[in-house]
């Protein structure tokens, strides 16, 4: 609805349409923003220290295979996706999307928050 008031708005008071490039999910120009704004975070260290480093590992929880998970997925080998059926995705117990796969079906987002942190803890 903002975008339609501001291009109304724009022709209004100018005459003319309003040149736009929109981005969003799965697009990579969102997924490499990420990746250069975490990269550039400093990070707690095992010795409590808050250091600046590399990450080298991405997660996207989302619950919409389409947009979330098929973003992760083409977004390179250091993203995983997580897809939750707490939203829009409503699969059963054991199920995947099977255009787009997650790297983990959960429940909710604790359950993927929880995956997270083993597979965080397990490198």
């Amino acid at each position: 609805a903002f975008r339609h008031s501001l291009e109304a708005l724009w022709h209004a008071l100018t005459g003319r349409v309003v040149e736009q490039t929109l981005y969003g999910k799965p697009h990579p120009v969102q997924y490499d923003f990420v990746e250069t704004l975490l990269s550039e975070l400093p990070v707690a260290a095992a010795n409590g220290e808050m250091v600046a480093g590399p990450v080298d590992r991405f997660y996207m929880v989302g619950d919409n295979p389409l947009t979330d998970l098929r973003g992760a997925n083409t977004a390179g080998p250091h993203w995983n996706s997580v897809l939750v059926r707490t939203g829009l995705w409503q699969g059963g117990p054991d199920d995947n999307d099977p255009t787009d796969p997650a790297d983990k079906v959960a429940e909710d987002v604790g359950e993927a928050v929880d995956w997270i942190m083993r597979q965080e803890h397990s490198k």
